[in-house]
């Protein structure tokens, strides 16, 4: 779920969606739904937090939406992957396995002596 937080430029407290938002608690409330969050995105006053569960209800979101979230999120938006390429946190890379350094085998060939 959406979860949404005052800005450092917010005022002390607002009300958005029937959330109390305050200063006095920083901490990010769930918002009700995908679309009411990204509606409100460019709001200075509100920071979203999207996170990977977010991913099937952004999926489903009608396309002909895309024009108006476009203009709100301030970057073209034509697909769903590009839409949740920009909102939902970048997937960690696992970093490859090192393989361990073998020495060199070395094979002595036995001296000829006359």
């Amino acid at each position: 779920m959406v979860q949404v937080k005052l800005s450092s430029a917010s005022p002390f407290t607002l009300n958005v969606a029937g959330l109390g938002l305050s200063k006095t608690s920083p901490e990010p409330v769930a918002f009700s739904s995908v679309f009411g969050a990204l509606v409100r995105y460019s709001d200075k006053n509100l920071d979203f937090i999207f996170e990977e569960s977010d991913r099937e209800e952004l999926m489903q979101l009608n396309p002909e939406k895309f024009n108006l979230l476009s203009r709100e999120l301030g970057t073209e938006i034509t697909t769903h992957e590009q839409l949740c390429s920009l909102l939902l946190p970048k997937k960690a890379k696992k970093p490859k396995a090192k393989k361990p350094a073998t020495k060199p085998i070395v094979v002595e060939r036995p001296t000829v002596s006359e």
